[in-house]
């Protein structure tokens, strides 16, 4: 499994393999690393970009909690916040 913290949005030819998919403890790390960013710089294209990849592999391990929830409310918000409406509407249409 990947252990990358800080990894892009990667579009996937196929099925994804387990090294390319980080497990939870490092979706936590990631997610935690990217609120701080947000915080910090309202870098929205450092943030926007992590938090797409965190949604994307907890979409590919079917991960189904609080957690997953807590993800997308959080980019829905500083999507909101920053004007992009598009992912906001990705976002929001998740915790449908």
């Amino acid at each position: 499994k990947n252990s990358d913290v800080e990894r892009p949005f990667m579009r996937f030819d196929g099925s994804p393999r387990a090294e390319d998919v980080r497990p939870l403890p490092v979706l936590r790390e990631a997610f935690s690393r990217a609120k701080e960013r947000w915080e910090s710089s309202r870098d929205w294209s450092y943030v926007g970009e992590m938090l797409r990849s965190i949604r994307q592999d907890l979409t590919i391990q079917m991960v189904q909690d609080a957690f997953v929830v807590e993800v997308h409310e959080y980019w829905a918000q500083v999507a909101l916040e920053f004007g992009d409406f598009k992912q906001f509407d990705q976002a929001a249409a998740q915790l449908e």
